[in-house]
């Protein structure tokens, strides 16, 4: 019998911890779920360890005509929009930097050439190409640019990057062809968060 008692009390404290309020626990909700974060939805695509990777659910317009003068995220136009966006600013006023965990991005060219590193810090970002590939079946697909390049200038050169057509086929687009942005984040995955006709 007390053996019983204690048992429900665990399973009320575990029920307590995941929903409160009609609110989640964001490491509970499944794949795909979509998430209202202020006045836009962003949708949980990955999880890894006790984080959960969340991205904005449409494009973002954004007053840029290109990704870069080059293909080199680090220091793109895209990368301070993925940053700087309203949906970006408004997730960074709700969550708080406490719980957004800095993001690491390998700009491996799509021919296999190291020459950008890595960009690591921002809170917010674009996805890899390889991430892209690792997560499709979790992510609603529309136009987006990654940060992969195609190439570097110790290759074929640094006009180009990977970009992901409506159709969710990956495609070489020159860095002159850009005009919106599609964040991702990174939580720990014990916040709160509101889902959006919870699956």
């Amino acid at each position: 019998m007390v053996a019983n008692v204690k048992l429900e009390e665990e399973l009320n404290v575990l029920h307590f911890d995941v929903k409160i309020n009609h609110k989640f626990q964001i490491g509970s909700l499944d794949m795909r779920q979509k998430i209202q974060v202020g006045d836009y939805t962003w949708s949980i695509f990955m999880k890894e360890d006790d984080y959960v990777f969340i991205m904005l659910d449409k494009e973002f317009p954004v007053n840029i005509d290109k990704f870069g003068d080059n293909n080199n995220y680090l220091n793109s136009n895209a990368r301070k929009a993925a940053n700087n966006c309203d949906a970006s600013i408004q997730a960074l006023q709700i969550f708080g930097d406490d719980v957004l965990i800095p993001t690491r991005l390998d700009l491996l060219s799509n021919d296999g050439l190291d020459d950008y590193g890595v960009c690591e810090g921002d809170l917010f970002g674009i996805i890899t190409h390889d991430i892209y590939r690792m997560n499709r079946k979790n992510i609603d697909i529309s136009y987006m640019a990654t940060c992969t390049p195609n190439s570097t200038p110790s290759g074929y050169g640094s006009s180009g990057i990977q970009v992901i057509d409506c159709g969710g086929y990956v495609n070489h687009y020159g860095c002159d062809c850009y005009d919106v942005v599609r964040p991702f984040c990174i939580l720990t995955s014990n916040i709160f968060v509101t889902p959006v006709n919870k699956l």
